[in-house]
């Protein structure tokens, strides 16, 4: 499939898409190193300890690990379970295995890999774990001081990055409170069971403080990746944008079989060979012309009758006709189509009507 960002901006200086600067987050004073560290420099990256070894996990330590970059860690949270699956990442890359609460975290980056959910969690867990480390290797201070918050800053070396699409670096804050630099960066692509996507080529949005976010590039095209930058305030409306390129995609494509059943398309593996051809082409078309100029169908043709024809056979599918309905409104404002007054009065009359036949009830797909 062709290679879909030659117009997408990913100079460091401007975000993604609108060009403006994005804000930098706080936690980056100059800070003395603490015992034993020295001060990372971007193109100095070496190591890297991931946290949560599910599929985005797995597929950064792997692609890492394959682009030279140590990985000296999979933290999981304990149990035998989550333990045991981070055993599998780790053991063909030579990496240790642990717990947060047991983690040495001897790396230039950790990389957090878990639910949005547990991200500001997990941030907390490692900020007592730094501070526990901090002051084993200092050896001067009590067993109860470990477990209070820190107020003083820390391994000032260390970058922490967090991959959600959605939260931001702020995330992070109780990190950053200790004096390290902190990130989101967010690789663009889909991670399910089955499928390891290669990294070469991906987008990866970043957004967090300067210094976390210049070893975030380093570290992005050392991956073969494209990095770009976005603004704090716009990760809502990029995830969105990520949504609906992705899994919405797939629920229409869903939708696709459901109406594939009504001419008598099987389900599954049959319809699936059916439609990939034309979606490859859509997509290959959308990648090199542009939505407008591969935009194909009655839509285009201001094709009445047809849109009418198909509206009445979706009557037995109400959420399907419901899309079609919203998508084909969608078209006559953001696409070239032909006869639009035509075209916008019969959706309006669709809209207005109800489905006279009763719902064809199929079975969800699994």
């Amino acid at each position: 499939m062709p290679a879909m960002l030659p117009a997408m901006r990913t100079k460091s200086s401007k975000p993604f898409p609108n060009g403006k600067g994005s804000k930098r987050s706080g936690g980056e004073a100059p800070l003395p190193a603490t015992h034993g560290a020295t001060r990372l420099q971007p193109k100095a990256i070496r190591s890297v300890a991931i946290v949560g070894p599910g599929r985005l996990g797995a597929t950064l330590a792997a692609a890492l690990h394959a682009a030279g970059i140590a990985v000296t860690e999979i933290v999981a949270r304990s149990g035998a379970e989550p333990q045991r699956r981070a055993q599998a990442v780790a053991k063909p890359l030579g990496a240790k295995v642990s717990a947060i609460a047991t983690a040495k975290l001897h790396a230039d980056v950790v990389w957090i890999c878990v639910p949005d959910e547990r991200i500001g969690t997990v941030a907390e867990e490692l900020t007592t774990r730094l501070w526990a480390i901090r002051n084993q290797s200092a050896g001067n201070q009590s067993a109860k001081s470990a477990t209070r918050p820190a107020t003083r800053p820390m391994a000032q070396n260390l970058v922490v990055f967090h991959s959600s699409g959605l939260l931001t670096s702020g995330e992070l804050a109780p990190l950053a409170r200790l004096g390290l630099a902190v990130a989101s960066v967010h690789p663009l692509m889909t991670f399910v069971k089955g499928s390891s996507p290669p990294l070469r080529g991906v987008p990866f949005a970043t957004e967090g403080t300067a210094r976390a976010l210049r070893v975030a590039r380093q570290l992005v095209r050392t991956l073969g990746g494209a990095p770009f930058q976005i603004a704090k305030e716009e990760k809502p409306a990029y995830h969105a944008f990520c949504t609906f390129a992705c899994p919405l995609l797939t629920c229409l494509l869903a939708s696709a079989e459901r109406v594939g059943e009504l001419a008598g398309v099987a389900p599954g593996p049959a319809a699936r060979r059916i439609l990939t051809p034309i979606l490859r082409q859509t997509i290959a078309n959308y990648s090199e012309l542009g939505a407008a100029r591969g935009f194909s169908g009655p839509l285009v043709r201001g094709d009445v009758a047809t849109v009418r024809r198909h509206l009445q056979v979706l009557d037995e599918l109400p959420l399907e006709r419901e899309s079609y309905l919203a998508l084909a409104r969608a078209a006559t404002e953001t696409l070239p189509v032909g006869h639009p007054i035509g075209l916008i009065a019969a959706l309006r009359e669709a809209g207005e009507s109800k489905a006279k036949a009763k719902p064809k009830r199929l079975p969800r797909r699994k």
